[in-house]
């Protein structure tokens, strides 16, 4: 799940990122029922990790005043919960959210400099970048029509939020 809002055009600037650039975006929706049963869990795993595990442990339960509460935890329980209503009761579509960038440089020092470019630049918009070095050829694979199946990292968003992360604004800069 994202944040509470996206804004349009987040990450406009890797248009002018230094070296070649290939994104892939890819959002495909959930069926209703998958959407509402990953919800679900990810409500119950933000419930259950509120505690602490030290108070978990033990042969007697301690004191509920005893007990220290992770508050960041239960307001993501309760923004899942809100999520479950919308997806209930007023029809909004989850989907998986997925990007991969690929990029290409003369040399080994233009890459790591257009790789930590990019970073930056999703960074500003509150989003994060994972550099595949186990999982690269995966990664790769995922960004060739038809890779779906090697897609391993995902968010869950919804049809309103992924609308933002789409690159069909983004103008054409002709051959040079």
């Amino acid at each position: 799940m994202t944040g509470v809002q996206t804004c349009a055009l987040p990450i406009w600037k890797l248009t002018e990122v230094s070296t070649d650039l290939v994104v892939a975006s890819e959002w495909r929706p959930l069926e209703p029922s998958r959407a509402i049963a990953e919800i679900r869990s990810k409500r119950r795993h933000f419930h259950n990790t509120k505690v602490g595990l030290s108070t978990q442990i033990g042969k007697e339960r301690p004191n509920e005043r005893e007990m220290l509460f992770d508050d960041s935890k239960e307001a993501l329980a309760a923004d899942a919960g809100r999520c479950l209503e919308d997806v209930e009761m007023n029809g909004t579509q989850i989907g998986e959210l997925s990007q991969a960038f690929v990029v290409q440089g003369p040399t080994l020092e233009a890459v790591e400099g257009a790789s930590a470019e990019v970073m930056r630049i999703v960074g500003a918009h509150e989003g994060a970048v994972h550099e595949e070095t186990y999982n690269s050829l995966n990664a790769f694979l995922a960004t060739v029509p038809g890779g779906t199946p090697f897609n391993l990292r995902k968010l869950l968003v919804t049809d309103r939020n992924h609308v933002d992360f789409g690159l069909w604004y983004t103008p054409s800069t002709g051959n040079p």
